[in-house]
């Protein structure tokens, strides 16, 4: 059998991604350039997300009981969103991947939000996320707007002596 194979084309050349790391095929998913792409392939019974930034692959891993990466969504920067979902019985959470470290998206959301996000299907270079939801019952789409901490000068998700420099020189 033929194994499928994620490519990029760009400036008239093509670039064929080999298969995942552990699998047989690759297919692209997202592409914020041609040095970082959102690939997924099946490695063993389950289909895994990966991200492959400068001809490189890097798992974007699992939360713990679940068994399927469903990554849908890069930007720029290298952050991912997506679904995990457990098989048995069928549970899905929206995830964010960042600088190499994959969290559950509701650990970033106000608790007495209203409504629950269901998936992640979309970032934009920005950190604003597209999502689906549930809100009383029904399925929404919704817009998840990051707040910045005002100490992140130069909003990279930490707050260092960078930032301090930055703010003791303006």
């Amino acid at each position: 059998s033929v194994a499928s194979r994620a490519f990029i084309r760009q400036n008239g050349r093509t670039l064929v991604l080999p298969p995942v790391p552990e699998g047989v095929n690759s297919y692209a998913v997202a592409a914020a350039s041609s040095e970082k792409i959102l690939v997924r392939g099946r490695v063993g019974a389950y289909t895994r997300s990966f991200a492959y930034f400068d001809d490189t692959y890097m798992d974007l891993g699992i939360l713990p009981g679940f068994d399927v990466v469903l990554a849908h969504g890069l930007n720029a920067q290298g952050t991912v969103v997506g679904t995990v979902r457990r098989l048995s019985p069928t549970i899905d959470v929206p995830f964010i991947w960042h600088k190499g470290v994959l969290h559950d998206l509701s650990d970033f959301l106000a608790p007495d939000l209203p409504l629950r996000v269901t998936a992640a299907g979309r970032i934009l270079d920005d950190g604003t996320i597209v999502a689906s939801a549930s809100f009383s019952g029904d399925r929404v789409s919704t817009v998840l707007v990051p707040v910045w901490a005002t100490a992140d000068t130069d909003a990279n998700c930490v707050v260092n002596v960078d930032d301090l420099t930055r703010v003791i020189l303006d």
